[in-house]
């Protein structure tokens, strides 16, 4: 049975991160945390994102900063949590048809996520060889 594939989340800018998690989230509404059997980590998954798109509006109004990255880890802790307990019941082979589908559509973003991380570290790294050049 297909997993969760795992992706690196710490090398996404704020807003490329932000933007997988509401994928992330609109996929759990879709097929019910507690179908997929997370229901006891999900509202702190949502509080998390939450909180994470407050700080993300105050820094963009120009307001008092606020920590990110310490919220980022929290979601990443809860996140790795949630596919972890996904992917063992895939393993055991208890996952309802539902899970399946939430991994195949999940393993679909993440799939996009990686490719469009590719295509910005190519870019990065072109910009660095011009600047470097001149």
């Amino acid at each position: 049975m297909e997993k969760t594939e795992k992706i690196s989340l710490t090398r996404f800018r704020n807003n490329e991160y932000f933007q997988f998690m509401i994928h992330v989230n609109k996929l759990i509404l879709t097929f019910q945390a507690s179908v997929l059997g997370i229901d006891d980590l999900y509202p702190d998954f949502r509080s998390m994102l939450n909180a994470e798109d407050t700080a993300m509006c105050a820094e963009f109004a120009g307001r008092e900063s606020s920590d990110v990255r310490v919220l980022r880890i929290q979601i990443d802790r809860i996140y790795e949590q949630m596919s972890d307990r996904i992917n063992v019941s895939m393993i055991m082979d208890t996952a309802k048809s539902v899970a399946i589908s939430f991994v195949s559509e999940l393993n679909q973003k993440i799939k996009y996520y990686k490719t469009t991380m590719a295509s910005h570290n190519t870019r990065n790294q072109q910009v660095e060889v011009e600047v470097v050049n001149n």
